[in-house]
């Protein structure tokens, strides 16, 4: 028995053009046990050598180098199941290439083709407790081009329908059901990018919620960690780029309660940098439209400016401010707001 070269254990081949032909097949018809249609061994330490090596040289036509079927409804039966048992390396269980520069074409594609169920075109799972393990991990490696790790998008137009969704399972602990990062310094960056591309409806490029009734639980966080840096970085930043946009809204739809409530301090940090309650309000504004200051003062400090008030039919307005010397002052007519 040759101990190198490019030897095979068995080689098939065909030359036919009917659908299902093929080189070589393997069925495992018993009905019971763990057996196997074809099983492929190799010993080698040799950089790409195989157990079982599948191609399809066809220059066009839906061809398949390797392919596996299951007609089971066993839990975890699997058509091609592919495993990595080393103790280290950097293995995989399944590793799928493609050369093509054509649109969709992909490394590996999984399908579920099934009407119904809770059913999924790729899996990953891992049992790892190593930070950054991941179940799933896509790379976009290319130093230019607009290019993603990993994409995901649903043509469904049912309520609840996503392209990506990421949960998070534990009932405690400091997870994220979705985590985006960028370490890019260029303007615009983003760890996370949501974009709402429909001219009409009321759609959101993001979309954060809580069913939490913790005080300060929030649909989405934004937070200035810059802690002990210095620097003016914003915990959340709206921004408007034409005149008739709006940088920022506060919308509380019940018509009453608050719009918006200040907070300022808490009861310290805990070993995890997350503030500990109470939170204290210190000025908050009403459903009604009502200002309330539980601390501090009202400042206006533009040079000349004031308050205006309208009067109670609607049709006057009047500005109160000072003088150079410090007095009052009311200016009778003033355009109203």
């Amino acid at each position: 028995m040759q101990t190198s070269g490019e030897t095979f254990g068995v080689i098939g081949a065909t030359n036919s053009t009917t659908d299902f032909a093929a080189g070589l097949q393997g069925i495992a018809n018993g009905g019971s046990g763990r057996v196997r249609g074809v099983i492929g061994t190799t010993n080698s330490i040799t950089n790409n050598a195989v157990g079982v090596f599948g191609m399809a040289t066809g220059a066009t036509g839906n061809t398949v180098g390797v392919r596996g079927n299951t007609s089971s409804t066993t839990d975890f039966a699997a058509g091609v199941v592919g495993n990595a048992n080393g103790g280290s390396g950097q293995l995989r269980g399944v590793q799928g290439n493609t050369n093509s520069t054509t649109n969709n074409a992909t490394g590996v594609l999984g399908n579920a083709n099934g009407a119904t169920g809770l059913t999924y075109g790729v899996q990953g799972n891992t049992s790892s407790t190593t930070d950054g393990a991941a179940g799933v991990l896509g790379g976009a490696n290319g130093a230019t081009g607009n290019t993603v790790g990993v994409i995901g998008y649903t043509n469904s137009t049912g309520n609840a329908a996503a392209g990506v969704e990421g949960n998070a399972y534990g009932l405690t602990g400091e997870t994220s059901g979705v985590r985006g990062r960028t370490n890019s310094t260029s303007t615009g960056s983003a760890g996370v990018e949501g974009d709402a591309n429909g001219a009409t409806g009321w759609i959101f490029g993001v979309l954060g919620q809580t069913q939490s009734t913790t005080d300060l639980s929030a649909g989405v966080l934004g937070a200035s960690a810059n802690i002990g840096t210095g620097g003016t970085s914003v915990g959340v930043l709206g921004a408007a780029f034409t005149e008739t946009a709006t940088a920022g809204a506060f919308a509380n739809f019940t018509g009453t309660g608050k719009v918006i409530s200040g907070r300022s301090g808490s009861g310290g940090f805990d070993p995890d940098g997350f503030p500990i309650p109470p939170y204290p309000e210190v000025f908050r504004v009403e459903g009604d439209g009502d200002i309330v200051a539980n601390v501090g003062d009202f400042q206006t400090l533009g040079a000349g400016k004031g308050i205006i008030l309208k009067s109670p039919d609607g049709t006057v307005c009047s500005k109160l401010s000072i003088d150079n010397s410090g007095a009052l002052v009311t200016t009778v007519g003033v355009t109203c707001p």
